[in-house]
Parts: C-alpha cells; structure tokens; sequence
C-alpha cells in the first residue's frame, strides 16, 4: 500500500505539475517558421506575376513597427519584437505582436522561432504611440525578450508598411498560397517579394521547384530573398544618418 501525501509533499507535487504545464504551454506557444523567400528584380516583375497568377484571395496592408532596447540588446541577443496592424480591404483592422528568433538556411529557404499573439488594437496603438511600457504586456512574445531587455525601457527601432496579397497556386503541387508583398521602406525604396510558408520541409523543396519553374515559364526575374525586412529597414536607417 502507498504512503498517502502529506500537505507538504502534495504542495510540492501540486507545484511541480504546474511549473510542468506552464513549461509545456510555453513551448507550444513557440512555432518554427520555414518560408521560401524570393526577391523580385523590381515592379516590372512584380506585376509581370500577378497577371499570370488568379486573382487575390486577400489583401491586407500591414504597419510593422519594430521595438528594441536603446542598446538594441534584443538584436545582439538574436531576436526581434515587431507589433503590426493589419487591414482589410473592408478597413477591418486587427493587430499581433511577435517575437522572431534568428533566421537560418541558405538560398531560398528560411527556418526560424517565431511566437506570436493577438493584441487588442487600443493597445497597440497605445504601445506604438507610445503611451504604453511594452514590457509590461503580458504576452507570450514579450515575455520571451523580457530577460534579453532587462530594465531598460523598449523603443521603437525601424518601421515600414507593406501591402500584401495573398494568391492560390492550385495548379501545381503541393498546392499553397504566395505571399506577394510590395513593401515600402520610404519614398525613394520599394521591394517586390514573394514568400511561401509550409511546415513540411519535403512539401517546401518540391514548392521551391514548383515556383522557380513557373517563374521561367513565365520570364520572371528574382532572386533568392537572403535579407530580411527587418534588416534591410535597418540598413536604410543607418545608412540615412
């Protein structure tokens, strides 16, 4: 016969199983996100896709804002924190905040951690106004990057909007949806890219060929999206000082 718990040892037990499902919950809030990424050789090319392609299913304008310590320890520490708003062409607007971890792969493949969650859109407008110390939301992403910040107080970094469709590619397989983003870094800087996200690597490669043979069929000229949005906006940035 077992020996029944005391009150001390049943506490313990008790805590221990919930240390043990906050830790399972906190990693089933982190996904990996794999992603083809191609860049587009300019807006020629870009419209050259759409009219071969099906209409949009969607098109949504993104704000993304970008936020980091002063020191931009985030960065160094490999992660960043990004809140955008979202809009519908129906003016429907939601907003998510996101912590993204550092990208690894080679040519057109992209795998990285990403969590991310909803925010009511008061807050983040308030977050972005800056009405709001960021680093006491509680939400997975910035409780991800709250050690990484330490006391310091998070600003924000770099931002830029992006209007992005969102098309069907039926007739190949596997069959998936293309991310079509013009995205605009300033007045003078514009990017056309195309991005792809499954979570099977096998279905990701066969994708890859998939897309670069369309893009040969129809005369598209692209090339592999090595650099991120985020580090071309900082790139601008710096390069404005």
């Amino acid at each position: 016969m077992k020996p029944v718990k005391t009150g001390k040892s049943l506490r313990i037990t008790i805590n221990n199983l919930v240390a043990r499902i906050k830790k399972m919950s906190r990693s089933q809030m982190e996904t990996i996100e794999r992603e083809l990424k191609f860049t587009l050789d300019g807006k020629p090319e870009f419209e050259r896709l759409l009219s071969a392609l099906p209409q949009p299913k969607q098109i949504m304008y993104q704000e993304n804002i970008f936020f980091d310590t002063p020191g931009r320890t985030l960065c160094d520490n490999g992660w960043a924190l990004r809140v955008r708003l979202e809009t519908d062409e129906r003016q429907n607007t939601q907003a998510e905040i996101t912590a993204k971890g550092l990208s690894q792969g080679k040519e057109f493949f992209s795998e990285r951690p990403e969590i991310s969650s909803r925010l009511e859109l008061s807050t983040a407008t308030c977050i972005i106004a800056g009405g709001f110390d960021l680093l006491a939301l509680s939400a997975p992403a910035v409780e991800k990057i709250r050690r990484y910040a330490a006391a310091e107080k998070l600003i924000p970094l770099v931002s830029f909007k992006n209007t992005r469709s969102t098309v069907p590619f039926p007739e190949r397989s596997p069959f998936c949806f293309l991310e079509i983003d013009e995205t605009f870094f300033s007045e003078s800087r514009v990017d056309y890219e195309l991005e792809i996200e499954l979570q099977d690597r096998e279905a990701l490669e066969k994708a890859c060929r998939e897309i670069r043979k369309f893009f040969d069929e129809h005369e598209i000229h692209y090339q592999p999206g090595k650099k991120s949005k985020l580090e071309r906006a900082l790139e601008l940035s710096e390069n404005s000082v």
